[in-house]
């Protein structure tokens, strides 16, 4: 059975008549899977997106900022976090923006809490990337062999 970590993804429910949004997030330094689905809503009641477009500008601990861009899938929209995000441990500050013909509103800021990870200090670097990569690639051929057994 495969393991689809977007049905994981957090969802944000963000009523367009209220400012406040319900939601804590966090994550692990080293995380690349993590990611998040906004669900609309108008007085409570669920708006299905179409033409509208999403993004979530997120300011690193640093001041350095992070902009994606969201895909509509079903109700949703959704997001897949990139590394960027949680590369420094501390508090992220996120938003989402709305636009809707041209025209932009933004959500109230909510914070994403980063943590260290163990494996700090090679997280941001190829080699990191190209470990995770063979360890992925000796997972493959173990369970090769163990279907030939």
């Amino acid at each position: 059975m495969a393991i689809l970590l977007s049905d994981s993804y957090k969802i944000i429910t963000w009523d367009l008549n209220t400012k406040a949004l319900d939601t804590s997030y966090w994550g692990k330094s080293t995380d690349s899977g993590r990611g998040c689905k906004v669900l609309l809503t108008q007085n409570g009641v669920a708006k299905i997106p179409s033409t509208e477009t999403m993004r979530i500008n997120f300011k690193k601990p640093s001041g350095l900022k992070v902009f994606i861009d969201g895909v509509i899938s079903g109700n949703y929209f959704v997001f897949d976090f990139p590394n960027q995000v949680y590369a420094e441990v501390g508090e992220v500050q996120a938003e989402l923006m709305l636009n809707v013909s041209s025209k932009f509103i933004m959500s109230s800021t909510f914070k994403i809490k980063v943590d260290a990870s163990m494996t700090d200090g090679i997280a941001s670097t190829s080699e990191f990337d190209a470990l995770t990569d063979a360890l992925a690639d000796i997972d493959e051929v173990k369970a090769d062999i163990i279907a030939l057994e």
